[in-house]
């Protein structure tokens, strides 16, 4: 089993790294090297990459950035294998033996079977790539594996019954999905943790969405502490659930390095003395059945007496920001998460 990921529970997600050229159509190494050199300075270890992250790049420039400018023992390295590029068994070990050389490392930390959901189970379990993964833990190239997911918490439930030696999983986990009834962020993890699976959190701040909300929720959240980011509120709420152990956010430039780092370097997992309990769909006044957002984050001062109501924050977010009943929709835009 995993005893732990790393020191810190913030991990560096790098499918939006900063990108230079005319159609920026490649990876700006140098602003990614200061910002991979800040995140390990201030003792964060885990970086996440993928197959496909950043047209196909990431992986080499995780090689730039990352493994030929510092020790092997300082760092945890991510990446997964996807059912999209699948059509036989040989493509497993030939896109796994590609990511060694493009990554330029002889093991992996942590290896996932990614985006796990109705259709892709199908391709994993017809080729067989759960069982291949755990050959490769054999033979010490991958030291954990676990796949990410997307499908309803009852899927989760059948995927992790069949298949317990999966080690972890990574979840879509954020306050406004956390009711979403296409993504079930609350009801994923609770399945995680009735299996005694530990989670990482993909899409705290939901592509960026989290971190762009209205001005009037803005107003609220600044209201409790004026120290903290609006994409810190997201994170925070990610990282103090039951169960998570880490958090990625997928940064774009130093400055969200910085921040990031700034807030969860010390983290305590407090906010739930500080966010109210998520409430189930309830009825307009004409009767139409609609989703509400999450309570406002509610600080027990003088202050939550005179700022904005938590209904004020519920309507700014959901009114604004209606959340797609399916994953699918993302904003892929250079904020955090």
């Amino acid at each position: 089993m995993i005893e732990n990921f790393g020191n810190k529970k913030l991990g560096f997600g790098m499918m939006r790294l900063p990108q230079i050229g005319v159609n920026y159509e490649k990876i700006d190494i140098p602003e990614t090297c200061r910002m991979v050199d800040l995140f390990l300075e201030r003792g964060f270890t885990y970086f996440d990459t993928a197959w496909m992250y950043c047209g196909f790049q990431s992986e080499d420039a995780v090689k730039e950035v990352l493994t030929k400018r510092h020790p092997r023992e300082s760092f945890t390295l991510t990446t997964k294998l996807h059912a999209g590029f699948l059509d036989s068994k040989a493509d497993r070990d030939r896109i796994f033996s590609t990511q060694m050389r493009k990554t330029g490392t002889d093991f992996f930390d942590y290896y996932l079977i990614h985006d796990v959901g109705v259709d892709h189970y199908k391709t994993y379990e017809k080729l067989g790539c759960f069982e291949w993964l755990m050959k490769k833990k054999e033979t010490g190239a991958v030291r954990h594996a676990g796949f990410s997911f997307h499908d309803s918490a009852e899927f989760l439930d059948k995927v992790l019954t069949e298949h317990p030696e999966m080690e972890f999983v990574q979840l879509q986990v954020n306050y406004l999905d956390w009711e979403n009834p296409g993504i079930q962020s609350r009801k994923c993890c609770e399945v995680a943790a009735k299996h005694g699976k530990p989670i990482i959190v993909m899409e705290p701040v939901k592509g960026g969405t989290l971190v762009d909300i209205p001005v009037e929720a803005q107003k609220i959240l600044r209201a409790r502490d004026p120290q903290m980011s609006i994409p810190s509120w997201a994170i925070r709420f990610a990282a103090s659930q039951k169960n998570v152990k880490l958090v990625l956010s997928g940064m774009s430039d130093l400055a969200q390095v910085a921040d990031n780092t700034a807030f969860m370097s010390d983290f305590q997992p407090t906010l739930r003395r500080i966010w109210k309990p998520f409430r189930k769909p309830s009825r307009s006044s004409t009767g139409v059945s609609r989703s509400r957002a999450p309570a406002a984050p509610i600080a027990r001062t003088a202050a939550r007496r005179k700022s904005p109501s938590r209904s004020t924050f519920r309507s700014t977010i959901w009114t604004n920001r209606r959340s797609p009943a399916k994953t699918g929709s993302r904003r892929l835009n250079t904020t955090t998460g």
